[in-house]
């Protein structure tokens, strides 16, 4: 798997924040947000709808790519 540089949209006030915090827990900025997404997924997402969810994702990504998923 490889990864992609992203964006995301947050206040100065909002980026300090995240960034001191990140800091303290001597994680990288990225890998912070990554692990605080992938904890909020988890709370809301019931586990039989997360490999569909995770599917359907990968499957959208490989279309977007150029290159041909599983057959469904």
């Amino acid at each position: 798997m490889f990864r992609k540089k992203r964006t995301f949209r947050a206040t100065d006030t909002e980026y300090q924040m995240i960034r001191e915090y990140a800091r303290s827990k001597r994680h990288t900025i990225s890998d912070f947000m990554v692990s605080a997404a992938m904890s909020e997924i988890n709370k809301h997402v019931r586990r039989e709808g997360l490999e569909q969810l995770i599917r359907s994702v990968v499957l959208e990504e490989l279309k977007i790519a150029g290159t041909r998923g599983p057959a469904a």
